[in-house]
C-alpha cells in the first residue's frame, strides 16, 4: 500500500527533528506552526501512529518519530543525491557513453581522445566496442553503442554518416 507522503510533509517532519521547536521548524519552512502541527497530523495519520508528543515547553520524538526519522533522513538524501546524478546525466556530465570504432582506431586514436575526454568529463565513463567494419556500424544501428568510428560502406541505412578523414593507405614492399 502507497502512503499519500509529499516531500513538504517529509521535509516539515525532519526539519522539526533537527530543530525540537515548533515555532523555529516553522520559521525555516517559511509556514506557520498551525499548517506545520497540520502537516505532521497528516503524517502521523499515514502511519497509524503518534510520531511527536508536544507540550508548551518540549517536542519529544516517540520511539515511533525517532525510528523514522532516521529512516526518512537517510531516504531523503539518497533521492537528493540521485536527483543531482540524473541531472547531470541529462547535461552531460555524468554517465557513459558507449562508443564503437574499428581495433586500429582504438589503439591508434582512442588513448589521446580518451585521456582528453576524462579530464574534460571526469564523471563521464567512455565504453569502448572494438571491432569490424560492419560490426561498428552493426552496434550503433542496433543501439548498442552512441555512436561509431568506422569505414564508409554501401550498407548505412538507418545512420546518418559524415566523412572526418581521409586514411593514406600505402603498399609496403621490401627494397
Amino acid at each position: 500500500m502507497r502512503l499519500p507522503l509529499s516531500s513538504p510533509l517529509l521535509e516539515s517532519f525532519l526539519v522539526l527533528a533537527r530543530e525540537l521547536h515548533f515555532s523555529r521548524a516553522a520559521d525555516l519552512l517559511h509556514i506557520t506552526q498551525p499548517a506545520l502541527t497540520r502537516r505532521l497530523q497528516v503524517l502521523e495519520q499515514a502511519v497509524g501512529g503518534r510520531l511527536v508528543d508536544r507540550t508548551t515547553r518540549s517536542v519529544v520524538f516517540t520511539t515511533l518519530g525517532n525510528w523514522l526519522v532516521e529512516r526518512v533522513g537517510a531516504e531523503l538524501e539518497a533521492l537528493d543525491r540521485h536527483l543531482l546524478n540524473a541531472a547531470r546525466m541529462a547535461r552531460g556530465e555524468q554517465g557513459t557513453v558507449q562508443f564503437a570504432c574499428l581495433t586500429t582506431v582504438a589503439y591508434a586514436l582512442a588513448p589521446g581522445v580518451l585521456s582528453r575526454f576524462h579530464e574534460r568529463y571526469p564523471r563521464v565513463r567512455a565504453a569502448l566496442l572494438d571491432d569490424t567494419g560492419q560490426r561498428v556500424l552493426a552496434s550503433v544501428r542496433d543501439g548498442h553503442a552512441e555512436f561509431g568510428i568506422g569505414v564508409w560502406s554501401d550498407d548505412m541505412h538507418g545512420i546518418e554518416a559524415q566523412v572526418v578523414c581521409d586514411d593514406p593507405f600505402v603498399l609496403a614492399l621490401p627494397p
